[in-house]
């Protein structure tokens, strides 16, 4: 195992006291709900009045949009590489879609028949806070990258995938366990290879993308052992 620096890493400054410890204090509260709870619970009336399932979603997306908008292009936000790196985009898409397409059919689902606001939002917000903002953050504190067997994987990456499956701990309420555990497992490992596959584009859209399609499979697809809803 071998250790290196990102090319735009190396070619700027070492980053501030300040910088590290603001992305500590940012990775804790993005990853436990703190700014999007406090977030959300003052704005939910903001767009459509209050109970409407689209409340919580667009606050999100709007919160997303104006912590990335100050630094678009350090938060993926440009299209990036995203046209030239098709076929990187692709072997990810085939790694991430397939393995939730296959599980997801014989789980039994809770988000199946939910509100389209789900398929939606959450890809979007999700993509925004942890692919867009949060993995800027990080990598900004610490630009380290880890070479293993030809594979290159940045600290930020694995930071933001294990935040990106501590996220979704709180599916721990729900009743399909065999569907939690899939999830929380699913999630570390997809936020590794959407970091990944946002570091070789330059952008969050391909990830946008992908996760879109397996939010989407993931409600509109019913098990089919069984109705596939909670």
């Amino acid at each position: 195992m071998s250790t290196n620096m990102p090319q735009a890493a190396a070619e700027s400054h070492e980053p501030s006291r300040i910088a590290r410890v603001g992305g500590v204090v940012l990775l804790t509260a993005i990853t436990f709900h703190w700014i999007p709870s406090y977030w959300a619970f003052h704005t939910r009336f903001v767009f459509s009045g209050a109970g409407h399932p689209w409340d919580y979603y667009l606050s999100m997306v709007f919160l997303g949009a104006l912590l990335t908008v100050v630094a678009p292009r350090s938060c993926g936000l440009a299209l990036g590489q995203m046209c030239q790196r098709w076929r990187t985009t692709g072997v990810f898409a085939a790694i991430l879609i397939v393995p939730s397409i296959i599980t997801m059919s014989f789980l039994q689902v809770p988000f199946y028949g939910a509100s389209p606001a789900v398929f939606v939002c959450v890809p979007l917000y999700e993509e925004l806070l942890f692919r867009g903002f949060l993995f800027a953050v990080v990598a900004e504190a610490c630009p380290r990258s880890w070479s293993v067997r030809g594979v290159t994987v940045s600290t930020a990456a694995l930071v933001t995938g294990f935040a990106f499956g501590l996220w979704h701990l709180g599916g721990l309420r729900l009743p399909e366990q065999g569907f939690y555990w899939f999830q929380v497992t699913y999630t570390v490992i997809a936020g590794v290879l959407f970091a990944m596959l946002r570091e070789r584009t330059g952008s969050i859209w391909p990830c946008w993308l992908i996760h879109a399609f397996v939010d989407t499979w993931a409600v509109n697809v019913p098990a089919v052992w069984g109705s596939g809803g909670a």
